[in-house]
């Protein structure tokens, strides 16, 4: 299991992998959770990796790069990547979920015990 967001590798994983499983939730609700993430480690200056720590809130408006700028920027790229995708390795089963309700009903269905 990997993600898939970074551009140097999305061909080699894609060609090893049995199944795609595409989060497509809407963009308010990415939004929601990447704002909500962001300020809760800012705050609590919490260590990620490479013993990283969130950059200040101001910088949202200022550096392309940061995730909160990332995710909206980004967010419509996903439908190309995966239809493009889609027609290089027509035999990859794509699963795409949309609510947080079709991702509980797929992984009740789709983990075993």
């Amino acid at each position: 299991m990997t993600e898939w967001q970074y551009g140097i590798v999305q061909d080699q994983l894609a060609d090893c992998a049995d199944l795609v499983v595409w989060l497509d939730l809407p963009r308010r609700c990415v939004m929601r959770q990447v704002i909500t993430r962001t300020i809760r480690r800012r705050f609590r200056r919490a260590v990620l990796w490479n013993d990283n720590i969130e950059p200040p809130l101001h910088r949202i408006l200022f550096e392309a790069d940061h995730i909160v700028h990332w995710a909206w920027t980004t967010h419509h790229k996903t439908h190309t990547r995966i239809d493009e995708l889609a027609k290089r390795l027509p035999y990859l089963d794509i699963v795409r979920l949309r609510s947080r309700a079709e991702i509980d009903k797929w992984m009740d269905f789709s983990l075993p015990g």
